[in-house]
Order: C-alpha cells, then sequence, then structure tokens
C-alpha cells in the first residue's frame, strides 16, 4: 500500500469498503475521497493466467463501470488508483470480476468479490 493510499485511509471523510468472496473472506478494500479518486489494495487474491486481469467496477443505480483493471504479484498482493469514474455520483457496490486482459466495457462473467459503499 502505498503512502498516499494511507493517508487516503486516514482521511475522515473517506468511504471505506471491504469486497468480500462468496465465503465472506475479505479480499480486497478500497477507500474512495469525496472528489471520487481513491485506491483499492488486496492481499490474498489467485494469481491470473497470462491472458486474464482483475477488473474493478463501480456499480450505481444497478449499472456496473469499470474503475481499472489490476493483476497481482506473485504473493497475492494489488493496488490500484481509482479515478473518478464518469457518470457515477455515488457507488453503492464495488466489485471485482475476473476477464481477459485489459478488461472489458461491462462484466463477462460472476463477481469475483463484492462489497456495499457507506
Amino acid at each position: 500500500v502505498t503512502a498516499a493510499a494511507l493517508a487516503a485511509q486516514g482521511n475522515p471523510a473517506a468511504h471505506q469498503t471491504e469486497l468480500r468472496s462468496a465465503d465472506g473472506m475479505v479480499l480486497a478494500r478500497t477507500v474512495l475521497l469525496p472528489d471520487g479518486t481513491g485506491y483499492l489494495w488486496s492481499d490474498g487474491l489467485p494469481r491470473t493466467e497470462s491472458d486474464r486481469t482483475y477488473q474493478l467496477w463501480a456499480i450505481a443505480g444497478g449499472t456496473p463501470r469499470s474503475a481499472g483493471v489490476f493483476d497481482v504479484d506473485p504473493k497475492g498482493s494489488a493496488a490500484l488508483r481509482v479515478k473518478p469514474v464518469a457518470g457515477v455520483e455515488k457507488v453503492e457496490v464495488f466489485a471485482v470480476t475476473l476477464e481477459p486482459a485489459g478488461g472489458l466495457p461491462q462484466p463477462s462473467g460472476a463477481m469475483y468479490l463484492a462489497g456495499k459503499s457507506p
């Protein structure tokens, strides 16, 4: 986790979300600042094949919008700087799917991780 991510996490105006797997394990967290920027970091995600990547989705009004793609290191850790997502005023749910390398405009499979935003 970068120093900027830690600073964002400590911001009292930030919204933090735990992203859980189907079995309830917390495998990622997001912190979103009032300006729409933020961070995702994870620990313990399985590595992907070279032709696959994880993709973060910001869901508002039932519509998922891409918030970025990321890969994990050999230890299963990842970090992603999140930029404001066009068309999303308030994120209701953050979710992670496994997608083809480079990501897609819409999710193609089941949500691997999900968490309701406060």
